[in-house]
């Protein structure tokens, strides 16, 4: 029987040592010096980038309280229905959520039901907002009909971008009075912007036969409502009405309970001049159909001559 032949151990030895000067050559290499200037600052996301994240995904459409804290649907889930929402929307800065987080602290410290619209159970922030609209539920069909209105009317005001400060601190019950909202009360701006602007969303709603936000329903027959569609209440040639002075009403939620709630030791002692420096701008309409978030922008502020004279 041939005998196998192995190599000489020697043989290994002597193939073996250049792979481990090569390896040992890798360990000595010098490492590239990293650079030692500053980070740069990322440029900020756009605005529209928001709205591609502003629905959390659903994972049913069965209303099950315990899942929220208590919450149920404004509107119950129906296959076909829409929940749409009219809105301007605020992302406060750093400064601006270490003033507010404050606020709703001195809330939760006081009633261990209110819950935070600050952030969401993971900690991410949350985009605040003033309604323009009530939840309003549109079918199918109407999605379509609906934002082009919304968007016709909201031209239509003409309203230009524009600042707002805010002026206490309050409860505001929902319209159906099952939730109470701790809320910064809205200053009415310079120009009226924000009553023009409920009022263009209310004359959409109107038309397409929505309930309106703030307004009390119109004195008119229900049998004569029943008899027409929305297509034919559209349609019908109407004369504008004026909106009342919704000032008061319009508010920014923090956090909401399911309780009826006062303002109790800490928020009594909020007074405006903690909220002095707190403003935010808008300079576009949000219009939530489903999951889909449209901006319709507002005219840009007029630049003052001393100003262009500025970024001349």
């Amino acid at each position: 029987m041939p005998l196998v032949t192995y190599s000489d151990s020697d043989e290994d030895q002597e193939s073996s040592e250049p792979a481990a000067g090569v390896q040992r050559a890798n360990v000595t290499a010098p490492k590239r010096k990293r650079s030692a200037s500053p980070p740069t600052e990322l440029p900020p996301l756009p605005t529209s980038f928001h709205d591609l994240y502003a629905t959390n995904v659903r994972t049913g459409v069965s209303d099950d309280p315990s899942l929220h804290n208590g919450r149920k649907r404004q509107i119950p889930h129906l296959e076909g229905n829409w929940p749409t929402h009219v809105y301007l929307e605020w992302h406060p800065g750093r400064d601006a959520v270490r003033l507010l987080q404050g606020i709703v602290d001195r809330a939760t410290d006081a009633s261990s039901t209110v819950h935070t619209l600050l952030q969401s159970d993971l900690g991410a922030p949350l985009p605040l907002h003033v309604s323009l609209s009530r939840s309003l539920a549109l079918h199918t069909d109407q999605r379509e009909a609906f934002l082009s209105r919304v968007r016709g009317h909201v031209a239509a005001a003409a309203v230009r971008a524009f600042d707002v400060r805010f002026t206490k601190v309050a409860w505001y019950p929902n319209h159906e009075r099952n939730r109470w909202f701790l809320s910064l009360g809205v200053r009415r701006p310079g120009a009226d912007e924000l009553n023009r602007l409920l009022g263009a969303c209310n004359d959409a709603c109107r038309e397409m036969r929505q309930p309106e936000l703030y307004v009390p329903p119109r004195d008119e027959p229900e049998n004569a409502q029943q008899g027409r569609s929305w297509r034919q209440e559209a349609s019908r040639p109407r004369r504008r009405v004026d909106v009342p002075d919704c000032s008061e009403a319009f508010h920014v939620s923090l956090a909401w309970s399911l309780e009826p709630q006062r303002l109790a030791g800490g928020l009594q002692e909020i007074s405006p001049d903690e909220l002095a420096d707190l403003s935010t701008h808008f300079d576009c309409v949000k219009v939530k159909i489903g999951n889909t978030v449209s901006s319709l922008p507002l005219h840009a502020t007029k630049v003052s001559s001393s100003q262009k004279w500025l970024l001349t």
